[in-house]
C-alpha cells in the first residue's frame, strides 16, 4: 500500500517526500 502511494507520488510536486518514505520503508 505504502508502495503504491510513493510510485503515484512519483509523478506530483510531493514525489520527493514520497520516495524519502519509501526510502524509510527499505531501511526497516
Amino acid at each position: 500500500m505504502g508502495f503504491r502511494v510513493a510510485i503515484l507520488g512519483c509523478g506530483t510536486v510531493g514525489g520527493g517526500v514520497a520516495r524519502i518514505l519509501l526510502e524509510q520503508n527499505e531501511a526497516l
